[in-house]
């Protein structure tokens, strides 16, 4: 607001005009003469400050600011006088009640019509509410700036091309480059990237360029001193004072790819063993099914040889003996002799059935070719005796075993130990 001293004291409509203004105005209008006393003061002190204007009228305003603002305030109204400027200012301004609220004043020198200065005008307006705001967005701005630099990972801004704009400790930290270093250098020309490693760059910065996030990635970086490490990388774009910038958080995950490595041998070795153990098992399992196949034919050569001798070295005498003549004592001895060594001899052989100990020596011969597979006409030949004869050997085999006219195949009977199997 500025007012020229002659036209106040020659033109009273003019002034009256501007004073009822003043006294209807929200904000807070207000005169001093040039050693800081208060002349005028519209009624809105009162709705500001909760003074009524009487009570201000002669007083210094420098009365009325607060202590730690009152030296700023008359440096710069001292200057604004001495450079004939407008004086811009902020400070706190006590009120009625003792608290303090802040202020926002624009003086203008009020001159006469040779120039001299002869007071100053104010126009104060309250701005408690927008201190207020700013003091907040202040202190917001304050912890995360503290998050910023005191988050255990890498935070870093960068451009669209790549040039980094601001990084916090632990991104100097992480890569070992300091911020000066980093502000404005492209990461692409840093060799921080080895060469495998910028194919993945560029994706992600393709696909932040689209306005799109970057999946997490994994990255090896070279750091200043030349030595490597892990880092997974997540990107997002993001607009700052209307400029679209990058954020970058990485994360070291050296040690974790020194567990993975580390696990991977001991998998591997584990792996080896297994494979190891494995052809061992199976060796063995081979050498014990060798053993058992020699133990198994042992056993059947040996109930073959058992079952042989009894039927040609001891049953053939003891049928000849009872076919002799013999007391009734002597052919019950016999029998029991006869019964005992069939019961005996089936214990020992186990497969061979009661009924196959009562061949005669050459049906039990015929029996023995038929179970290894020998056909009629084959054991003709061995025998040395005709079809007829073999077949009446056979029949008599069958009659005996009690699977005569049964479905039942014979050499599958004798293989089976006895355990009938129908013929196809």
């Amino acid at each position: 607001m500025t007012a020229r001293a002659s036209s106040l004291n020659t033109d009273p409509e003019t002034i009256q005009q501007l004073i009822e203004i003043a006294e209807n105005m929200i904000d807070i209008t207000l005169k001093v003469d040039l050693n800081g006393n208060i002349e005028y003061i519209s009624p809105s002190c009162e709705t500001v400050a909760g003074f009524k204007p009487r009570m201000l009228i002669g007083k210094p305003i420098l009365d009325f600011i607060h202590p730690e603002d009152r030296e700023r305030v008359a440096k710069t109204v001292e200057k604004g006088i001495r450079e004939k400027a407008r004086i811009r200012i902020e400070f706190r301004h006590r009120c009625a009640d003792g608290h303090y609220r802040w202020v926002e004043t624009v003086g203008n020198l009020i001159r006469t019509e040779t120039g001299q200065g002869s007071g100053i005008v104010y126009g104060t307006r309250d701005i408690s509410d927008r201190k207020k705001i700013e003091q907040e967005l202040k202190n917001s701005e304050e912890r995360l700036k503290i998050l910023f630099e005191a988050a255990p990972d890498a935070y870093y801004l960068t451009d669209l091309e790549g040039n980094f704009i601001d990084g916090n400790r632990s991104a100097e930290r992480m890569i070992g480059y300091s911020k000066a270093e980093l502000i404005g250098a492209n990461y692409f020309n840093l060799n921080l990237l080895p060469p495998d490693q910028r194919s993945k760059a560029e994706e992600s910065l393709a696909r932040l360029r689209e306005g799109l996030p970057s999946e997490p990635r994994e990255f090896v970086l070279n750091r200043k001193n030349q030595r490597q490490v892990y880092v997974e990388i997540r990107s997002y774009p993001v607009t700052i004072n209307g400029r679209r910038v990058v954020l970058g958080i990485a994360r070291d995950i050296t040690r974790r790819k020194k567990v993975e490595a580390s696990l991977r041998k001991v998998h591997l070795k584990l792996e080896k063993k297994i494979r190891e153990r494995t052809k061992s098992l199976k060796e063995a399992n081979t050498a014990l099914r060798v053993l058992l196949s020699e133990k198994n034919r042992d056993k059947k050569a040996l109930e073959e040889k058992m079952q042989f001798n009894v039927g040609q070295l001891i049953l053939p005498y003891i049928e000849q003996l009872k076919n002799s003549s013999l007391t009734d004592r002597q052919k019950t001895l016999i029998e029991i002799i006869e019964s005992n060594l069939r019961d005996i001899l089936v214990s020992l052989v186990g497969g061979v059935p009661a009924g196959q100990l009562r061949l005669t020596p050459t049906e039990i011969k015929v029996a023995n070719l038929v179970r290894q597979g020998k056909t009629t006409k084959e054991i003709a030949e061995i025998s040395r005796l005709s079809h007829r004869t073999i077949d009446g050997h056979r029949n008599n085999i069958r009659k005996k075993l009690g699977i005569r006219q049964k479905k039942i195949n014979l050499r599958s009977y004798l293989l089976s130990d006895g355990n009938p199997v129908n013929e196809a």
